[in-house]
């Protein structure tokens, strides 16, 4: 979703290198950015005992309302019992 160089057209990625957003992109890409979030990261891996979350975005809740019909508080439910389950497991890994 949203994406310029996989999304629909493949001259979209170089019209909006060359023009920037356009009404093209707007007809064509139901974001104006990647349907992409980190939901968390873990660092301990890396030796320092953190897992960084981040909230879902509001423009992503938004997107999931209006097209998924996903209430923002039902997915960030969703969110934080995936990463609570993920990283709970990978806690004694």
């Amino acid at each position: 979703m949203g994406d310029k160089l996989y999304g629909p057209d493949p001259a979209l990625y170089l019209e909006f290198a060359e023009q920037g957003w356009t009404a093209r992109h707007s007809a064509l890409l139901p974001l104006t950015r990647q349907a992409l979030h980190c939901a968390a990261i873990d660092l301990r891996p890396a030796r320092m005992d953190y897992v960084l979350t981040a909230p879902w975005p509001a423009d992503l809740a938004r997107f999931a309302e209006r097209r998924l019909n996903l209430p923002a508080a039902e997915a960030q439910a969703l969110i934080d019992a995936f990463v609570a389950r993920t990283f709970a497991a990978n806690a004694t890994a």
